[in-house]
């Protein structure tokens, strides 16, 4: 049987961006923060690290932060799995220079027999076009809303998180990402990536 092309994002699908942020905030700038105070990725906007933003953007946007983020419990399983299935594919909104560090990632973490390529700094609706995707997994609102332009049959999933509760769209399905036991909300009891695609 022919494998089905899956699209995924990076940060905060697969890699744990948003922690890394945190510690940034909490440890580097001595400020207490909660993750659901990220009601989006406009630094700029959010109170308590707004006059910080600019410095906060230059650190995340190195080389060093992105090669230390974790893999998220239970992506690497995960990917193995859908592999069987599926020809994976990342499209991360990283900019292109980041690429080599984003490979150098997949390989650390040992993800990358299970990934067929990866883009970077690509119009994700670009990439699923290209490929042909049939799935498309994001925790990014804006992300999702540039699908509904495509006239292709594509599935959406999007990674429930605290950036993108004020969007519901019957579209997509709302997932708690690779594992119920690290999901942002348990409580809502919605369906890992590998129950929604297996």
């Amino acid at each position: 049987m022919e494998k089905k092309i899956a699209v995924f994002d990076l940060d905060d699908v697969i890699a744990s961006t948003i922690d890394g942020i945190m510690e940034i905030i909490q440890e580097g700038f001595g400020i207490k923060i909660e993750m659901a105070e990220f009601q989006n990725f406009r630094f700029e906007k959010i109170p308590k690290i707004s006059k910080r933003s600019k410095e906060l953007e230059n650190i995340i946007r190195t080389h060093e932060f992105f090669i230390e983020r974790k893999i998220l419990p239970g992506a690497l399983n995960g990917l193995q799995l859908l592999s069987q299935k599926y020809i994976n594919i990342i499209s991360t909104a990283r900019k292109r220079r980041l690429k080599k560090t984003s490979l150098e990632w997949c390989r650390q973490t040992n993800i990358d027999p299970f990934i067929a390529r990866l883009y970077c700094g690509r119009h994700k609706p670009w990439v699923i076009i290209k490929e042909n995707a049939e799935f498309f997994t994001d925790d990014n609102i804006n992300e999702h809303k540039k699908m509904f332009t495509l006239s292709c049959n594509l599935q959406q999933i999007i990674v429930d998180k605290p950036w993108n509760q004020n969007f519901q769209d019957k579209r997509i399905i709302r997932s708690c990402g690779w594992t119920k036991e690290h999901a942002w909300r348990p409580e809502k009891n919605y369906p890992t990536i590998l129950e929604i695609m297996l």
